[in-house]
């Protein structure tokens, strides 16, 4: 069942700051679909991934949000899910599913080949423009793996340990402008008495490391996204992560997350807060020097967390925001006309959600959606770090 109530939490505050209006959305019974994430095809069309009654689904909607097909796709129980799904340069689609496995399609769904990755499990993925896709995960040691386009392993490295010990933890890898991948995280110092560091890894298109740079500050810190710039250097999501209980820091929550941006070679350019926010899910350049934002605050009195899309400029500055309550977007990408497109699900009735905004300058004459959601673990790895640290 698709349902078209628009939960008072998801309404946003203010006028121009609320940002673009938005063009659809689409509400999904949990009996029905669960929601992971969403891609738009060539031909105006989306395909979103998730969970149905038999488990794996694949499905589509047409170019105003209305429901065109489902596929169950095979392997798994009831249980399964489409956890990633993106389109392939060389056509079809790659899905990324429970039980570690790639999955290639085609556009209607139909499975090509499949691989499996026996170890670890996989953080994130990103599809090259050759087709092929890099997976990147963590085990005894960290690893990335490249899997061509045919579904064969191309290869296979760990990354071994970090300068200054610890083990790295990986959680987001991109396409670089040269070709080559940059991969993001943090630093496990193993130790208890040591910090968490957060580091930035460049690599060619083999996984050869190029350079890796580590960021520690006074607290500990770890990075939960990275994302590619025009001009050759990054953008990341860092966070950090106070030593002290969390009834004791004033900022209530014990997180602090900023934009860190980087130059081509993983220098510092600078470091800007971001505020309202507890941590930075995702990051990603918005094209016109500034960056969109998947973000979330914890409230310790209610013991809520509400989640939030971002825009900011190239400074760091915001721009505009939109606030979901306790629907947690989990996915976002630019549509082909500029928009943004988002998907998620409300962390109370379960109901899966798919957004479709209008570009940032068109501005309808009335707004059809709510008036005046790798990565895959980086809120679980925040938590787990900050858990760890209150049971010193």
């Amino acid at each position: 069942m698709i349902s078209a109530l628009i939960p008072a939490a998801m309404c946003s505050s203010g006028a121009d700051p609320a940002g673009p209006s938005y063009e659809w959305m689409k509400f999904f019974s949990p009996e029905d679909l669960e929601i992971s994430s969403v891609w738009q095809l060539s031909d105006g069309s989306y395909v979103a991934g998730g969970k149905g009654e038999e488990g794996r689904v694949l499905f589509c909607l047409d170019s105003s949000g209305e429901l065109l097909w489902t596929k169950n796709i095979p392997g798994g129980d009831k249980n399964g899910t489409v956890r990633f799904v993106e389109k392939s340069s060389n056509g079809g689609l790659y899905l990324f599913t429970d039980g570690e496995n790639l999955i290639k399609t085609n556009t209607k769904g139909d499975v090509e080949w499949s691989y499996h990755q026996p170890l670890g499990a996989i953080s994130s993925i990103e599809v090259s423009d050759s087709g092929d896709v890099l997976m990147s995960g963590n085990h005894l040691q960290s690893f990335i793996t490249m899997v061509g386009s045919n579904g064969t392993e191309l290869w296979n490295k760990t990354l071994g340990s970090p300068q200054g010990g610890g083990q790295y933890i990986l959680t987001s890898v991109q396409k670089a402008e040269d070709g080559g991948f940059i991969i993001a995280g943090y630093i496990n110092p193993i130790i208890y008495t040591g910090k968490y560091r957060g580091f930035v890894m460049k690599t060619d298109y083999n996984g050869n490391q190029e350079w890796a740079s580590q960021y520690g500050y006074d607290n500990s810190a770890i990075i939960t996204s990275i994302s590619p710039l025009d001009n050759g250097g990054y953008a990341a999501g860092l966070v950090e992560i106070t030593d002290l209980d969390v009834s004791m820091n004033t900022d209530r929550t014990g997180y602090k997350s900023y934009i860190l941006v980087m130059d081509g070679k993983g220098e510092v350019l600078s470091k800007k807060a971001v505020p309202g926010v507890d941590i930075i899910h995702y990051i990603k350049s918005a094209g016109d020097g500034g960056y969109y934002l998947l973000a979330s605050s914890y409230d310790v009195v209610s013991g809520l967390t509400d989640y939030m899309v971002i825009k900011t400029d190239s400074d760091g500055s915001v721009e505009w925001e939109k606030f979901f309550g306790q629907t947690r977007i989990s996915s976002l990408q630019i549509a082909d006309d500029g928009g943004l497109l988002l998907s998620g699900r409300d962390e109370n009735s379960k109901d899966g959600i798919i957004i479709k905004m209008f570009p940032e300058d068109i501005k309808p004459e009335k707004s059809p959606g709510f008036g005046a959601i790798i990565m895959f673990s980086a809120l679980f790895c925040v938590m787990n770090i900050l858990n760890k640290k209150r049971r010193k």
